[in-house]
């Protein structure tokens, strides 16, 4: 894929997230419903996608199978477990699909890491329940101190977003 395609499916992207925020704005209140569930899944789906599509994945996989490779087994059970509180929330399907269980070994995350590639990654972001994503966004909004009384849901979106990306740079 050109670099011109890419930048115009990034800009695309961007794009329908302004319009999805705009929405959002609409459709927040403060009673649950499935709309608001839905289309905050869907976006962090599509930017989840675009973050995908817009960065080079050998590069990415290159960058954490260094950093694994060198984390000693004790720090590696301590932060896959942590990581694990998380994918346990997956359907158990989903995670038995991805063969994601508790008792993995750094060997077999590096392995599985390894392997990936774009298509298996945009399949298991459309495989993530909206209704986890919606969890997920609520809990780390509020562990981030995003709530809703001092953000607009576009805003908490953003900064939620951008804390992704930036734990990811790092």
């Amino acid at each position: 894929m050109n670099f011109k395609k890419v930048l115009s499916l990034c800009f695309l992207s961007v794009v329908l997230l302004a319009i999805f925020s705009i929405v959002l704005n609409f459709l927040y209140s403060d009673k649950l419903n499935a709309k608001k569930i839905n289309f905050i899944g869907m976006g962090f789906k599509s930017l989840a996608k675009s973050f995908i599509l817009c960065n080079d994945l050998g590069k990415l996989k290159s960058k954490y199978i260094v950093k694994l490779k060198s984390m000693n087994q004790e720090k590696f059970k301590m932060r896959y477990l942590k990581i694990y509180n998380v994918l346990k929330e997956l359907p158990l399907e989903v995670r038995e699909k991805n063969g994601i269980n508790a008792d993995m070994t750094k060997e077999q995350v590096i392995a599985k890491l390894g392997k990936l590639n774009k298509r298996e990654l945009y399949d298991i972001v459309d495989e993530v329940p909206n209704e986890l994503i919606y969890r997920l966004f609520e809990r780390f909004g509020n562990k981030y101190n995003l709530s809703s009384s001092k953000y607009g849901l576009d805003e908490r979106i953003s900064r939620l977003w951008d804390k992704i990306v930036k734990n990811n740079r790092d």
